[in-house]
């Protein structure tokens, strides 16, 4: 036996005693070239201790990876006649470039006889991991490389990503391949940006690719589906949980990363509104704008999210205001009217062009994430009953992104109710007449 040194030191003391005393030999993180002085000299030993009838056995040896395997014998003993207690038929493996440390696989018994793998054990690990499992983790398990491959090359297993395979040959569903994307990133892998989105409900399809974020003192090759992003707070408390079994960053850092995705002002007052329908809370994702004060669109996400606690005026009231009525002059809405019907229930509106029997209801769609309610239907209803009022609702959408349609739509309900002023357009294109 050769001693138990590391690298190339540990393979040449291994020859050594490999050939002096035969049996076996280790070492870790073996180049090919330590390897193969380690393996020559395995055989060269081997053949004067059989010869010489010794009772070290070894019944196989050979080099697979830059692994040096050797085959022992139950009764194998070192060069001073000490039992060296290796597992009943073991399989050493010196480890491989990598750096591994030595290990003990059960891949066989007795003098050659092969053990079958234990598909109970491969098919809870599967289980537990989407149908996904990882060359490391089958040879953990004992099973033999050469199994590995035929399943592979000839029976129902495919290969997603390098070391990391399907053990069905049927269509993969996208949970499948993103546990499949985060064994392929490794250790302290979570999943962000479109794939967290997907994960917390902000996205109603599965994207195309999964987003896996890194330690950013990590390398990781990539992949194909695989997007990687290196993160510098990565494992940071609370930024990361398990949602639906898999690693995914909390929901205000996910509604952050997917803001640098966010191409027009359309798409981050979108993104808002389905993270609140999603559970977000708002004052969680102001939060997290004010802890990354370079972020994209920082300044309108902040804009939105203050219509949500806005008051007498909100952040879209003012922008209705500027954008719609200053901008095409149209006249100056009373705000904020409340008033009192029949029944004696009190109705509000954010906006009443009195005399003209026009009411305009801004609906924040942060602060409502759930759309048109039930009680403002009724009150749309009861107001043209009794008063006459017809209700426009317009949300962020139409007084950021098309504050001109919307202008002229209330255009249209003004002079509908008798307005006689000129409105102004804004630009050349500008549909107010």
């Amino acid at each position: 036996w050769g001693g138990g040194a590391w690298g190339a030191e540990g393979a040449e003391r291994g020859a050594e005693g490999a050939e002096r005393g035969g049996g076996g030999a280790w070492g870790a993180g073996l180049s090919a070239r330590s390897a193969s002085v380690l393996s020559g000299a395995l055989a060269r030993g081997l053949r004067r201790r059989l010869t010489q009838g010794a009772d070290t056995k070894t019944v196989g040896m050979g080099v697979d990876r830059g692994h040096v395997v050797a085959l022992i014998h139950p009764n194998a003993r070192d060069s001073r006649g000490e039992s060296r207690g290796c597992p009943p038929g073991a399989l050493g493996v010196a480890g491989p470039q990598g750096g591994r440390p030595f290990a003990w696989h059960p891949a066989h018994q007795g003098e050659g006889r092969r053990v079958p793998p234990p598909r109970q054990s491969i098919a809870h690990l599967a289980e537990r991991q989407f149908g996904v499992v990882t060359t490391g983790q089958l040879l953990t398990l004992g099973v033999e490389p050469s199994w590995i491959k035929r399943q592979v090359r000839h029976g129902p297993w495919n290969r997603l990503h390098r070391g990391v395979l399907v053990v069905h040959s049927g269509p993969v569903e996208w949970r499948t391949h993103a546990q499949a994307a985060l064994l392929h990133a490794g250790r302290g892998a979570v999943l962000s940006h479109r794939a967290a989105g997907y994960q917390h409900g902000f996205l109603d399809s599965p994207p195309r690719v999964v987003d896996v974020s890194v330690p950013h003192a990590r390398h990781v090759a990539g992949s194909p589906g695989v997007v990687l992003h290196r993160r510098r707070h990565l494992g940071a408390e609370g930024w990361a949980h398990l949602v639906n079994r898999l690693p995914t960053t909390c929901r205000p850092d996910t509604v952050l990363d997917l803001l640098t995705l966010a191409r027009s002002d359309d798409d981050v007052i979108s993104l808002l509104c389905a993270a609140v329908r999603a559970r977000t809370l708002p004052a969680e994702i102001r939060d997290a704008v004010m802890r990354s004060p370079r972020m994209a669109h920082r300044r309108l996400v902040l804009e939105i999210l203050e219509d949500v606690e806005g008051g007498a005026e909100s952040a879209l009231e003012r922008r209705y205001r500027r954008d719609v009525e200053r901008r095409h002059r149209l006249p100056r809405a009373q705000r904020q009217v409340q008033h009192r019907l029949g029944d004696g229930r009190r109705v509000r509106a954010d906006a009443v062009y009195d005399g003209l029997g026009v009411r305009v209801e801004l609906d924040g769609e942060v602060a409502h994430p759930g759309g048109r309610t039930d009680q403002d239907t009724w009150r749309d209803n009861a107001v043209l009953l009794e008063r006459g009022d017809v209700t426009l609702r317009y949300r962020w959408r139409h007084v950021r992104v098309t504050p001109c349609s919307t202008a002229a739509q209330v255009v249209a309900a003004l002079r509908s109710r008798g307005w006689r002023g000129t409105p102004r357009p804004c630009s050349a294109d500008c549909p107010v007449t």
